[in-house]
């Protein structure tokens, strides 16, 4: 194949080519932010003559949650991770449906600061490109007692403890 080529998709971000022949072009794509509905556009163009190749479609995939790490904690202050696939750089974290600050984030986990609250079914989803997750579950540890003072009192009552 004389010249060189670029390979493209829509949303515009060019696909690195790694190796290409007269029948087959290997190539990375770039991490961008998927449309809406998840489909994309890829054309070739090539160089030495500026011809464009017809046009194909490809899907990105959707994002996944995998799991939390943890998927229990304190009432507050805990970093959570979320593991999974496809977040992209641009990933939304909702905690029972209210947005919370992305502290790390890659292709394959988010991690987030848990907000104050209580119960045990709190719901967390990932959000890219206006494709939503299914739900996966935090819950907030219950209080635990670990020491009582003084540990009997007198049988009428009046005693004070210390919890």
């Amino acid at each position: 194949m004389a010249g060189s080529i670029s390979a493209n998709t829509v949303p515009a971000s060019p696909c690195a080519s790694t190796t290409w022949s007269d029948t087959q072009i290997v190539c990375t794509t770039a991490s961008v932010q998927p449309p809406a509905n998840g489909l994309a556009t890829f054309t070739i163009t090539r160089s030495s003559d500026s011809h464009t190749s017809n046009t194909l479609n490809f899907q990105y995939a959707p994002p996944t949650i995998s799991s939390l790490s943890p998927a229990n904690g304190p009432s507050v202050g805990m970093r959570i991770a979320i593991n999974g696939n496809n977040f992209g750089t641009t990933a939304f974290i909702k905690f029972n449906g209210q947005p919370v600050a992305t502290a790390v984030q890659s292709q394959t986990q988010l991690q987030f600061d848990v907000p104050a609250g209580l119960g045990t079914s709190n719901t967390v989803t990932v959000t890219v490109a206006g494709v939503t997750t299914a739900a996966a579950n935090f819950a907030y540890d219950g209080p635990i007692i670990s020491t009582l003072s003084p540990t009997n009192s007198p049988t009428p009552g009046g005693g004070t403890l210390v919890i």
